[in-house]
């Protein structure tokens, strides 16, 4: 444009995976587990919300369906096909993280975006992850 400095970035895409909400989405985890063909999940939580009891209703939810969850088992084989994470951005984030670097495993700062990182992309898919965030903040199950 004559006369006009542009910003260097002008156009944004945001692909998104589905995001389900409204009463009662929680209570669905176990459906869509089974849906996306999850055997053994993997959760990740905060202590907070495990002393409130909210991880083991939907370990109960993903049990109905038939997908196991088991920590223990998992940091002796690291054999999961999917992965829960309940609760807030960080723990959202940190399952993303070990999704990622268990698939694709490589130094993290592979994977960030550039000055901070070096900015490669993702070589190939991840497993499915289905987050349940309990706060209202950075949008971390949409991305």
């Amino acid at each position: 444009m004559n006369g006009v400095t542009l910003p260097t970035e002008t156009v944004f895409v945001m692909e998104m995976s589905p995001i389900k909400f409204g009463l009662g989405a929680t209570d669905e985890i176990g459906f869509d587990a089974a849906r996306l063909g999850l055997r053994k999940a993997l959760i990740f939580t905060d202590r907070n919300l495990a002393a409130a009891g909210l991880p083991d209703r939907g370990r109960a939810l993903l049990e109905e369906q038939g997908v196991k969850e088991d920590a223990a088992e998992y940091a002796r084989t690291k054999e999961f096909d999917g992965l829960v994470a309940v609760g807030g951005g960080s723990t959202i984030d940190t399952c993303k993280a070990a999704n990622l670097l268990t698939c694709h495993p490589a130094p993290l700062l592979d994977y960030l975006n550039k000055p901070v990182g070096r900015g490669v992309a993702v070589p190939g898919p991840l497993r499915p992850l289905i987050a349940v965030p309990t706060t209202a903040g950075t949008g971390s199950e949409t991305t």
